[in-house]
């Protein structure tokens, strides 16, 4: 077997990529639910994409050791910082960065509170530390944090925009990542807790936090009059914004497999475009299962043409349809159904037809008239 260079992991990467030269094949390796050791041979494509995704991983852990950790700032719990808690991956990527921003709020505070918070945030010391620094006493610290923590979250709250999940941040609008509306578990047997968990925590807020990062940076070009790197930039925002996009969408449109269907008119317009449900089902189906490795399948409403059609996306922005209106969404990158489906896609769609939440489709699809 081939050494692979060792690489940081982030501590819920479930899997471990290994070559071996000697008859050029590829496995990947993970634990399956009863914590036996799997290990499946795939394609080079499929190889290579889950070897993107660690140097993605990578890339990520090693620009947040770059910033001093801030998150517990904006958290309710703050008054348990004595307790060296461990981080989640989730509060890690969705909180790490703006940190110039909290800095600016931090100056904003009354010297006391300023100071206090800088020692205990950022150099680390406890209260009772920096009461003897100072000379007073751990309850007039803890006081003065208290205080100062209420102050940032309403400079938070402030910067909340309620209509786009935004946070506006110095002018510039920072996108949040939304919230699953059910437990991660409750997809089951259809969806796995640790795809789901994967999909959700690792792959999706990675995408959200990659717009922030792209958005901070277009805002910094504009500042400084600078757009040596526009066209990687636009290109970034296309390629992140729209798998946020596209993911919110599909974690919308899936849920528990309680019964839901198409609603009256919803299903007179697939009866009138594609025949009958069943047809348009059969569509839909064989039309994901050849999608391109990294893509897309949707139902949309395509007003121009005034009817719905299904279209495939690659990437999450290639050969789409300007002006279209996604009705229903289903992801075919491999990390939504690999670990659970291996290489079997007609499985992993046969089951996506018992979790789609068809009320939240059926809104979707009377907002577009």
């Amino acid at each position: 077997m081939a050494e692979r260079p060792k690489r940081r992991k982030y501590r819920d990467n479930p899997y471990t990529l290994n070559y071996c030269e000697e008859n050029n094949t590829y496995t990947i390796s993970f634990k399956d639910v009863k914590g036996k050791l799997q290990k499946i041979e795939v394609s080079e494509s499929i190889f290579k994409i889950f070897d993107r995704f660690e140097l993605d991983d990578l890339s990520q852990m090693n620009e947040y050791d770059n910033h001093i950790e801030h998150s517990e700032i904006y958290e309710n719990n703050l008054n348990t910082r004595l307790m060296d808690k461990p981080i989640s991956l989730e509060d890690e990527v969705i909180k790490k960065s703006r940190f110039d921003e909290l800095k600016k709020a931090i100056e904003t505070l009354p010297e006391v509170q300023k100071r206090r918070v800088k020692k205990y945030y950022f150099d680390g010391k406890n209260e009772y530390q920096i009461a003897i620094e100072e000379n007073t006493t751990q309850q007039a610290v803890n006081k003065t944090l208290k205080l100062a923590r209420e102050k940032l979250k309403e400079i938070q709250e402030k910067n909340i925009c309620p209509t786009c999940y935004n946070m506006k941040y110095g002018g510039i609008f920072m996108i949040k990542k939304i919230n699953l509306e059910y437990p991660l578990d409750s997809l089951e047997p259809y969806y796995s807790r640790e795809t789901l968990n994967i999909h959700y925590n690792t792959l999706y807020v990675g995408y959200v936090d990659n717009t922030n990062i792209t958005l901070e940076k277009l805002e910094k070009a504009r500042k400084e009059r600078n757009f040596e790197n526009i066209k990687w930039l636009e290109k970034n925002l296309s390629f992140f914004g729209s798998g946020v996009i596209l993911h919110e969408l599909f974690f919308e449109n899936i849920g528990p497999a309680i019964p839901s269907s198409p609603d009256i008119n919803l299903m007179e317009q697939i009866n009138k475009d594609f025949g009958r449900f069943e047809i348009f089902k059969e569509q839909f189906t064989e039309s994901s299962k050849v999608v391109e490795a990294s893509g897309w399948n949707l139902l949309v409403w395509v007003p121009r043409f005034n009817k719905l059609e299904i279209i495939q996306c690659e990437k999450h922005q290639d050969l789409t349809l300007w002006n279209c209106k996604p009705i229903l969404v289903l992801d075919m990158w491999e990390h939504s159904y690999f670990l659970q489906y291996k290489a079997n896609r007609g499985e992993y769609i046969k089951a996506f037809w018992n979790i789609i939440n068809w009320n939240n489709v059926n809104k979707r699809f009377k907002n577009t008239k």
